[in-house]
């Protein structure tokens, strides 16, 4: 029997003991895997903490999902599809946050944090001038066209 072979055989004789409630066999199980499982992630991620979170990720799902599993030969095609999906929404949730951050610095000029609280209404007025609301700047349109009018 090759060295795949009895790795194979072993990862299947630990996810039977785990799905039977053996927690020494899960840990086993669990060190085996968390390398593999990290590398994965960092595949897809391209970031060691974001690996690090859908590692974790994975193993809740992993735990919550492995009494399920029918044929624990299938254990590694099921888990790194586990850490597949979990990388995906990961990258989906940094870019809904990117672009959230790139909307809101479009938005609103950098401001200093104030250093003191008179400094904190004046920066604050500012940012209100600076971002006009669509009511604001028509009100804004209308007042500069009637002030217009009025030097004519």
């Amino acid at each position: 029997m090759n060295e795949r072979n009895r790795s194979s055989v072993l990862d299947e004789y630990l996810v039977i003991q785990s799905q039977l409630g053996d927690a020494d066999a899960f840990s086993r199980l669990a060190g085996r895997w968390h390398p593999r499982i990290l590398r994965h992630a960092l595949r897809f991620t391209h970031n060691a903490d974001a690996s690090r979170d859908v590692a974790q990720e994975s193993w809740i799902a992993v735990i919550r999902g492995l009494r399920s599993l029918q044929d624990p030969a299938r254990f590694r095609a099921w888990v790194l599809r586990i850490v597949a999906n979990k990388s995906r929404d990961w990258i989906r949730r940094e870019q809904a946050r990117r672009r959230a951050v790139a909307r809101e610095g479009a938005a609103t000029p950098d401001v200093d944090v104030p250093s003191q609280a008179g400094d904190f209404d004046r920066v604050r007025s500012l940012r209100l001038t600076a971002t006009p609301r669509p009511l604001q700047a028509r009100a804004l349109s209308c007042a500069l066209e009637a002030r217009s009018r009025a030097t004519r």
